[in-house]
Order: structure tokens, then C-alpha cells, then sequence
């Protein structure tokens, strides 16, 4: 705990620098070099020099970067809302899957999707075929928030991907974890391709005449089918998923048709998103760059 001396300084100008990159920097170096883990103890935080102006300097600069944070914390809100959005617009289309209250049609997923695939089984892929740079896979860790995240280390080589073709990921496939986590699944993007399906995840291929991947993904990743999904999966300590279990779940199914205004929606959603996105990157670069003018005396 720091207090600050009333007298020499204000504790929002102490809280700024404290929190600033380059204090933050310095502080994590502390006791990297023999222990490789940051180390703050009162005497080093005590030898800490910081640069102090007149009171009311301080008080000046304290608000501006007040000010520059709470914009950042509103927008991070905004896109928080945004992401939300979704599944809002889902249960407003399509009603809460668990009671179908508009009434729309149920099928397995077996007879609404062009195909169900669970990732290669530990007998055809093993984790030396792993390699640096090659073809990457797609397990639950590698989904992230509804976006594939891929990891450059955990790939395979063009020859394997061919070996495992069946297993090939196609642009509109909705990929999801089969351990663990419930739920967590993302739609393939072509500019991702190639992409292999790991073997802790399956995918689902929409027909398009029944499916989309927008309402698929929506669909399970809702909170009533990732309920279900808890309870029929198997395993007492980490939860799995088969393709029995996967092709024999039963779902409402609107129209095709609602299927792509849904689409439309989610679409025009995200566009707002990216808008909001690249805002919030200029504010980050915006926060950075008055935090050192600030603490250099040139603000």
C-alpha cells in the first residue's frame, strides 16, 4: 500500500505513474535476474523516482488521463455489449432453445447438417507429427471467444495434412471443442484455410438448404444447449462429446429463410464491432502515448 503525502502529492497524479507502462516495466524487472519471477518489496518501491510538478500540475495531468481511461473503459463496454448482441438477437428470433416457445420443428443434427466429424483419435496423430510452421490445428484452446486463434507451434506438415484429409476444415464448417468447456465453437473462415481438426475438437458442415453457420454456431453455443451438451457428455473429471451424442441432438429449426435474416443481423453487428474495434486500438495507442508525454513533462 502506498499513501501519499498530501502535501507533495495528489493521489490521482501517484495512481497514473504507478500504473504507467514505464513504471510497470520496472517494477516487473525486480528480482527477474536471480529468481526470474518480478519481485516489489517496500524498499524497492520506496527507491522508485518519479517526476514530481506543482500541485496543481499534477492535479492537471491526473484528470487528462482520467479522462483519456474512462473513453478506453466505454468502449471496451460498447464491445462487450456488442458481443452480447448476438445471442440477444438469437433468443429474440428464435426463442430460448430449452422451451421452443415459437414452436419451430425439432431434428437431430444428423438430418439438418451436411456432416459430423470428430477430430483424429490419438492412433493418427500423435503429438511428434506436431511441427513448427506447417498446416495449423484446431483444438478447444485454439477457440477464443468465438474466433479461431491459432498457435504456429502446433501444426503439421503439409504430408500429414494430406494423410488426414478427411479431417480437412472447409470455409462455413463450424468447428467446436468436444472437451471440457461446452459450447465453445467458431465458424471457419476461408482466409484461415488450410486449417486440420484437432483431436479435442469435432465440426459440424451445414447444408445450407436446413443450416446456416451463423444460426449453428449461435445455436450451440446458446446457454440451453450448452446445458444439454454438460449433461449428455461423458467422462467424471473432463467432460467429452462423441458423434453419437453430437449427431443425436435434437434442435428447434427455423426456416432457412429466418435462418439468413438472423445472418444479416449478426453480420451488420460485427461490421459496428470492427468500427468499434479499431477505435479502441487508436484510444490504447492515444492512453500510451499522453501516459509518457505525461511522465516526461511534456504534456
Amino acid at each position: 500500500m502506498l499513501r501519499p503525502n498530501p502535501a507533495k502529492v495528489h493521489p490521482r497524479y501517484l495512481f497514473r505513474w504507478f500504473a504507467s507502462d514505464c513504471t510497470q516495466a520496472t517494477v516487473r524487472n525486480f528480482g527477474q535476474q536471480t529468481t526470474n519471477i518480478s519481485n516489489l518489496n517496500v524498499d524497492r518501491c520506496l527507491k522508485l523516482k518519479l517526476r514530481l510538478p506543482p500541485f496543481p500540475e499534477q492535479r492537471r495531468i491526473a484528470a487528462i488521463l482520467d479522462k483519456a481511461d474512462a473513453l478506453r473503459a466505454k468502449r471496451r463496454a460498447a464491445l462487450q455489449k456488442l458481443d452480447e448482441l448476438t445471442q440477444s438477437i438469437f433468443l429474440d428470433m428464435f426463442g430460448d432453445p430449452a422451451t421452443n416457445p415459437k414452436g419451430w420443428p425439432v431434428k437431430a443434427l444428423k438430418n439438418c447438417v451436411a456432416r459430423v466429424q470428430i477430430g483424429p483419435f490419438g492412433s493418427l496423430l500423435h503429438q511428434e507429427d506436431y511441427v513448427s510452421g506447417g498446416v495449423p490445428l484446431v483444438n478447444p484452446k485454439h477457440i477464443q471467444s468465438g474466433v479461431i486463434e491459432i498457435d504456429a507451434d502446433e501444426t503439421v506438415t503439409p504430408e500429414k495434412f494430406e494423410e488426414l484429409g478427411v479431417y480437412r476444415l472447409a470455409p462455413g464448417d463450424v468447428v467446436m471443442g468436444r472437451r471440457g468447456e461446452m459450447g465453445r465453437c467458431a465458424i471457419v473462415d476461408a482466409a484461415s484455410c488450410p486449417l486440420l481438426c484437432g483431436t479435442g475438437s469435432l465440426f459440424l458442415r451445414p447444408d445450407n438448404t436446413q443450416t446456416t453457420s451463423i444460426f449453428l454456431r449461435a445455436m450451440l453455443s446458446s446457454e440451453a444447449i450448452k446445458s444439454r451438451l454438460d449433461r449428455l457428455s461423458l467422462g467424471q473429471t473432463l467432460p467429452n462429446l462423441n458423434s453419437r451424442i453430437v449427431e443425436g441432438l435434437e434442435i428447434p429449426l427455423p426456416p432457412v429463410t429466418v435462418q439468413r435474416e438472423f445472418a444479416d443481423h449478426v453480420m451488420a453487428s460485427k461490421a459496428l464491432g470492427a468500427i468499434q474495434q479499431s477505435s479502441e486500438t487508436w484510444l490504447d495507442a492515444l492512453f500510451a502515448s499522453l501516459q509518457h508525454r505525461a511522465f516526461r513533462g511534456e504534456l
